[in-house]
Formats: structure tokens, C-alpha cells, sequence
């Protein structure tokens, strides 16, 4: 399961529980038209897969993505 939200309290938690969470990707992007955070969701989608294949979380920018581990 993937979470993506704005929201930073997701990632405090993550890293707070000791349990396996699920991916979580943090958007900070700002504020998009829902047609153009599709776009940018699906020219990530392959990166932003890998990066959570090898750590618990990815901070998606609007040019660039970060993991978190």
C-alpha cells in the first residue's frame, strides 16, 4: 500500500512506530490542477516506485524526488 499525502504527520509516525508501515510519499509539489499532479504522478511512477522499493518514504517534488530511510 502507498500513501500519498501533503500531510508531514504521516512521516512522524513512520518514523516514530516501530511497526512496518506501508510507503508513504510526501507531495511537495504545492498546489496543482489535478490533471497536472496525474502527469507528474505518472512520469514518476517508476522512480518513485525503486526509491520505495529501498527505503520507507520518498519527498516528491515537482522536479526532483528525495527517500527517506
Amino acid at each position: 500500500m502507498v500513501i500519498m499525502t501533503k500531510d508531514g504527520d504521516y512521516l512522524d509516525q513512520l518514523f516514530l512506530s516501530g511497526t512496518p508501515p506501508p510507503w508513504i510519499v510526501q507531495l511537495r509539489c504545492g498546489n496543482l490542477r489535478a490533471s497536472a499532479l496525474r502527469t507528474l504522478l505518472e512520469r514518476c511512477w517508476p522512480d518513485m516506485l525503486a526509491l520505495l522499493l529501498e527505503s520507507r518514504a520518498v519527498l516528491l517534488y515537482a522536479d526532483q524526488m528525495e527517500a527517506l530511510t
